[in-house]
């Protein structure tokens, strides 16, 4: 039960006994009432009777009509208080009171007769047998008035005999109760509560005294919750300090197989400890590293960034710090190492000792020379090969330009023969002309994709923000009448991107990829070909697909070689330019190009680019 609940329930039953105890009293204080009550009613009949006989006793000495007026009103006043007293009829003083109304009901008669013989003026020998039977009446009737005097002595004495006894016998059970009561409340007090808290108290000593104890949780109530609360927060210290020493002992296995260096020294600059990887870095054993300090391996012992670190640390300038300098290894090596050094407090904020890293950075720093040098030779040879960049753009302009015209004077020149020789040219001749015109415009053809590839990536045209369905529109437009010739119907995503690129390039992309449906188309059904846009990411992913002739995907990568073609040239025209264009448009645009097709079924091709550059 619980502590709250029992002392409300304590009160409760103290309250009850309380309440108790006034009902009795007022129940013995109504008794009381009730019989006192009786007795005065008692009295007053007796009271009220013995004026009647006062009176009674006047008329018989001195018979004045104004004593018997009295007489008659003082009857009604002893009826009227022999009323409640008939109601009892169970009172001991019932058949007194029956003998008393019997008495005053024989008055009446004898003083209305007497009255009349005095007023008739009979003999006096009646009225005088009469004044002596009413004589003898009210004699009887006082006689009766003292026995109901007397009992009414008697009841007012046993309702106070009573009422103490009733007193008594209450107040005795009253103190018993409480004493019963006080003594329970107590034993259970003593066992739920001093009990109890004795048990803690004795546990606390022994804890104090640095013996392993425990509260004893005996019941389940606020002392019980109190001793198992202590109980859970000795475990949760016991757990503590298992931690503690477990951080302890994990601290101790870090410092000491740490893979860097590291030392404990104090605020005053003195080193306490340090670590197996500080000894391996400098050379020294402990006990020398602890004994010598910094200025002992230091190459330069005026530098003393460690000074200045600590100084700072411990202002609150900073909460750590970090310097490289060299050190000077026992071999007489220079070490040259990273150390960073950081400041542990107590709970209280007080400096205990600086935690200090020391990182062997010979190796890198090295490395890093070395690094430089060969960034130089790198940046160098960048400086080469953008001269000879340059210098391989301006031949192909040239080249190409020059090899374009001797190909223009051919075509024309044998135009010019053809048109001078006129309907007297043979055939055999004539399909040896067509042949020279075909390789001609095939060669200026190839001169003019090669130069087109070289031009991509070498003009520093810009990267912005391109609508793509601006893109697809344009490649239409330019393709306008090839598309209309093979009955093409070219289908894009009604909702396009806009991605980062230059418009020229990408418009490139679609009109090669556009084309090369067209060049491949299946005769034997009417060209479609989709545009779709999918969101993957961080890229854009654009697929042309076809329902063209398709291809091996065993051809996939070669397709998009430069010169590279998997048809038979007499079937199809074309020089091998436009796939390896658009791959090198695409990778220059930071994204991937690739292919997937299957003969009579259509070809696919898709590629990415990145939303951000």
């Amino acid at each position: 039960m619980d502590i709250k609940l029992g002392f409300r329930l304590v009160l409760l039953i103290g309250a009850f006994l309380t309440a108790l105890a006034i009902a009795a009293f007022a129940y013995s204080q109504q008794a009381f009432f009730a019989d006192t009550s009786r007795s005065e009613q008692l009295d007053r009949v007796v009271t009220e009777g013995v004026q009647l006989v006062q009176l009674t006793h006047e008329i018989l000495l001195y018979g004045e009509p104004r004593a018997v007026q009295q007489w008659h009103r003082q009857v009604e006043e002893v009826a009227e208080a022999m009323k409640p007293v008939r109601l009892a009829a169970d009172s001991p003083v019932a058949p007194m009171i029956d003998a008393l109304s019997y008495r005053f009901s024989a008055l009446h008669p004898l003083l209305d007769r007497l009255s009349e013989a005095r007023g008739n003026g009979n003999d006096t020998h009646v009225t005088s047998i009469l004044r002596s039977q009413l004589f003898q009446e009210s004699t009887q009737l006082q006689a009766s008035l003292r026995e109901i005097k007397a009992a009414s002595d008697r009841i007012a004495r046993h309702a106070y005999d009573s009422a103490k006894e009733r007193q008594l016998a209450i107040f005795g059970l009253f103190s018993a109760a409480m004493i019963l009561f006080v003594g329970l409340v107590f034993v259970r007090f003593h066992t739920v509560i001093l009990t109890p808290l004795e048990g803690l108290e004795t546990t606390i000593e022994n804890l104090r005294r640095g013996v392993p104890a425990r509260a004893d949780v005996a019941d389940d109530n606020e002392i019980g919750t109190i001793c198992a609360t202590f109980n859970q927060l000795l475990d949760q210290q016991e757990a503590g300090r298992v931690e503690l020493e477990s951080l302890a002992e994990r601290f101790r296995t870090v410092f000491e197989q740490a893979a860097v260096g590291m030392a404990m020294v104090a605020p005053d600059g003195t080193w306490l400890d340090v670590n197996h990887c500080l000894s391996d870095i400098l050379g020294y054993d402990h006990d020398s590293l602890v004994a010598g300090g910094y200025p002992l391996f230091t190459v330069d012992p005026a530098q003393r960034p460690d000074t200045l670190a600590a100084r700072a640390i411990l202002a609150g300038d900073c909460a750590s710090r970090s310097w490289e300098i060299a050190y000077r290894h026992q071999n007489g090596e220079t070490v040259i190492a990273r150390v960073t050094t950081a400041l542990a407090r107590d709970s209280a904020g007080r400096a205990l000792y600086f935690i200090t890293v020391f990182e062997d950075v010979t190796a890198r720093k090295l490395a890093e020379t070395q690094l430089r040098e060969g960034n130089r030779r790198l940046e160098d040879q960048a400086r080469i090969l953008q001269r000879a960049n340059a210098d391989l753009q301006s031949f192909a302009w040239v080249a190409s330009h020059d090899l374009r015209e001797p190909l223009r004077t051919i075509s024309m020149y044998i135009d010019l023969i053809e048109r001078r020789l006129g309907p007297d040219i043979d055939g055999d001749l004539r399909e040896f002309m067509n042949y020279t015109i075909l390789g001609a415009r095939r060669m200026y053809a190839l001169i003019g994709g090669l130069l087109d590839y070289a031009r991509i990536g070498s003009a520093d045209s810009g990267f912005e923000d391109v609508a793509f369905s601006k893109v697809i529109d344009e490649a239409q437009q330019n393709l306008a009448r090839s598309l209309k010739d093979a009955g093409a119907t070219v289908t894009p995503d009604p909702a396009m991107p806009t991605v980062t690129g230059v418009e020229a390039e990408l418009i490139m992309v679609v009109q090669n990829l556009l084309e090369n449906a067209i060049k491949f188309r299946d005769p034997a059904r009417p060209l479609t070909i989709a545009i779709t846009c999918t969101d993957n990411g961080p890229e854009w992913r654009f697929t042309v697909a076809d329902n063209g002739i398709g291809f091996e995907q065993a051809y996939a990568e070669r397709i998009f070689g430069i010169f590279q073609r998997v048809v038979d040239p007499e079937d199809y025209e074309g020089v091998g330019v436009g796939l390896a264009l658009a791959k090198k448009i695409i990778d220059y645009h930071g994204g991937r190009i690739w292919a997937e097709g299957r003969p009579g079924v259509g070809c696919s091709i898709a590629f990415t680019l990145p939303k951000s550059r």
